[in-house]
């Protein structure tokens, strides 16, 4: 045998021992790499974990459950805390220990967003016959997307009917440190966020957050509308370029510092109109400890103020 070939052999064997003792030591200390249990359209490694509602099996097979021990008892234990009813809707289940931050983006599609009843959980329901889906972890960020299948329609109104629509649900009681709503066309509505950090983007679509409690809150409206409710503890940011914001705040409008700058859009605050041709302006409070930086091009910027 070559030198060569013995020399590359023996490197060889030596990155594999050296490999599988890292593994061994990680596995022992209780590391493990971080994971994510998809389950898509019903097909779990190989076998079936149920037939999804579209599928022309499923009023003739029902839920079909593979054995315990072919996969992860932490899934398995997951999958059994949702009820057998609800089986039958689910069309993707997103599971990851040590998610920080959560990106969905949705592409000519409607999507609801609500907390589930069980922890630990992300998934995806009741999705029309023509949405699909894509998901990618990287690192501590959990990207999803919901788009409409290509080939299904151009009307602009199409996510209003229910094949172009879907459920997201939330664990229950999950706080993520950070969130992103992006809508490209389509909807998003959400009845409850509560996340450190939250951003909302609307390009043609419209995002509807009905009750929101966050530290940080970014808007960035360019040609959609976004609407949002709730609290703001820190921070607002609001960049509309020829879209709408409209923001509902608990508190009143003293809690905040104000950066203001309009082109040919307008901003209101508390019934206040402030418009004109690239005017900057500085509204100080005194006792105010928040801060809101509000950036207008051609679209409306809209704050109110409620005291709950």
């Amino acid at each position: 045998m070559k030198r060569f070939t013995k020399i590359m052999l023996i490197l060889a064997a030596f990155t594999f021992v050296f490999g599988f003792a890292i593994t061994a030591a990680a596995e022992a200390l209780g590391g493990r790499m971080p994971r994510m249990a998809v389950i898509n359209n019903g097909w779990y490694d190989g076998e079936w974990f149920l037939v999804p509602h579209s599928s022309p099996d499923h009023h003739e097979n029902g839920i079909m459950i593979p054995d315990e021990d072919i996969w992860d008892s932490e899934y398995a234990e997951m999958i059994s805390e949702i009820e057998v009813e609800e089986l039958a809707d689910i069309d993707a289940v997103f599971q990851e220990e040590g998610v920080r931050k959560l990106e969905i983006s949705v592409e000519a599609a409607g999507v609801e967003i609500i907390e589930g009843e069980i922890a630990d959980s992300i998934y995806l329901s009741e999705a029309g016959k023509y949405i699909e889906w894509e998901q990618e972890i990287d690192d501590d960020t959990l990207k999803l997307t919901i788009l409409k299948k290509r080939g299904t329609g151009n009307k602009v109104s199409s996510w209003d009917s229910e094949a172009y629509r879907a459920v997201l649900v939330l664990p229950k009681g999950e706080e993520f440190h950070e969130m992103e709503i992006k809508v490209g066309a389509g909807s998003v509505e959400a009845d409850r966020v509560t996340v450190n950090k939250l951003k909302l983007e609307a390009g043609a679509g419209s995002v509807n957050i009905g009750l929101g409690n966050v530290s940080e809150l970014k808007i960035d409206s360019q040609a959609g509308s976004v609407i949002y409710t709730g609290k703001v503890d820190r921070e607002l940011e609001v960049d509309c370029q020829a879209g709408s914001a409209e923001v509902y705040l608990s508190g009143v409008q003293e809690d905040f510092n104000y950066d203001m700058k309009v082109s040919m859009g307008s901003i209101e605050i508390d019934g206040r109109y402030y418009s004109g041709l690239d005017k900057e302006k500085t509204l100080a409070n005194e006792d105010a400890w928040k801060k809101a930086e509000l950036d207008c091009e051609v679209g409306a910027i809209e704050l109110v103020f409620y005291e709950e």
